[in-house]
């Protein structure tokens, strides 16, 4: 019998993520990598998770990855099973005893990404950066993009290389990101607390 409370599955909602960017950062393949609650800051690609199943020796997850466009990248189930040595420092040097499984999500996003063409993955960060903007000046950016009835979002237009409202809203950015990276600070102490009784 698994014995679960909701304390226990809401830790593992900023455990795993936290697990998994960390990953995803240390695979050079991303930039930045950030855990965001709710999608509540722009940026290229959205990894959205769910937990179906944990008791310290089975883990199964729901992923999702999908872009800024819309464009779904896929859906997929994602299962480890351990043995009890895992937990065991002097035994697992890679310390996180699920670590197959966040590297396994890493390479299916590694091997999508480069089936993209260039262009695409150039559209991809001019539309965040353009959704940014809308969110901060919207009578002036909300033409810039356009969404089709498939729901993936395009450039419509560009604004000026030198447009300084866009110079503004890029400096209001990088605040955006620092305020973001304050945010990773408070998820680490908090996995660091959790690591020895998780």
């Amino acid at each position: 019998e698994v014995i679960s409370s909701p304390g226990v599955r809401n830790a593992e909602a900023r455990f795993v993520p936290y697990q998994l960017a960390q990953t995803l950062q240390r695979s050079g393949n991303w930039g930045a990598v950030r855990v965001v609650p709710k999608r509540q800051s722009e940026t290229d690609v959205y990894v959205d998770g769910k937990v179906l199943y944990s008791d310290g020796q089975n883990l199964k997850l729901q992923v999702a990855v999908q872009d800024t466009t819309g464009r779904s990248w896929y859906t997929r189930m994602y299962e480890a099973r351990i043995s009890k040595f895992a937990y065991d420092d002097e035994i697992n040097a890679a310390g996180e005893p699920f670590q197959d499984i966040y590297n396994r999500i890493a390479n299916d996003m590694l091997a999508y990404r480069k089936q993209l063409a260039v262009a695409d993955v150039g559209e991809i960060r001019t539309v965040a950066q353009l959704r940014f903007a809308q969110r901060f000046a919207p009578e002036a950016f909300g033409g810039h993009l356009a969404t089709d009835a498939g729901g993936r979002t395009r450039v419509a237009r560009l604004p000026a290389v030198n447009d300084p409202l866009m110079a503004r809203v890029d400096r209001i950015r990088e605040r955006d990101y620092q305020f973001v990276d304050t945010l990773q600070d408070h998820y680490g102490e908090f996995v660091a607390r959790m690591q020895v009784p998780y």
